[in-house]
């Protein structure tokens, strides 16, 4: 998770994108990450860290990384828009790796 915060932070960063100008943000990880960190809309500080969707939005939005937990943060509706147009993506390449992972032929 953090390979895609930090490289998304310095993206951002060399670029200067403002978060309006952000149409979509796409992951692309492992099927795993996806499974577990694409909450869009986190109810508690915990599922808040382990959030694809909203540690991106916070800092597209560049809040203040201490303050990304906080209530009015959590309840930010420009946070959860910008995090909810945040997807997630399984390359083939990652698939076909799991696949063939334990199949030999020739045994």
């Amino acid at each position: 998770m953090h390979t895609a915060r930090d490289g998304f932070e310095q993206v951002l960063a060399a670029h200067a994108i403002a978060a309006e100008a952000i149409d979509a943000i796409v992951v692309h990880t492992d099927a795993a990450l996806l499974r577990d960190f694409m909450d869009a809309a986190p109810l508690s500080i915990n599922d808040a860290q382990f959030s694809f969707p909203y540690t991106l939005a916070a800092l597209a939005l560049r809040l203040s990384c201490p303050h990304w937990y906080d209530e009015e943060n959590m309840a930010s509706p420009a946070l959860m828009a910008l995090a909810a147009r945040v997807t997630g993506r399984v390359d083939v390449e990652d698939i076909l790796d799991v696949i063939f992972a334990d199949f030999c032929i020739g045994k």
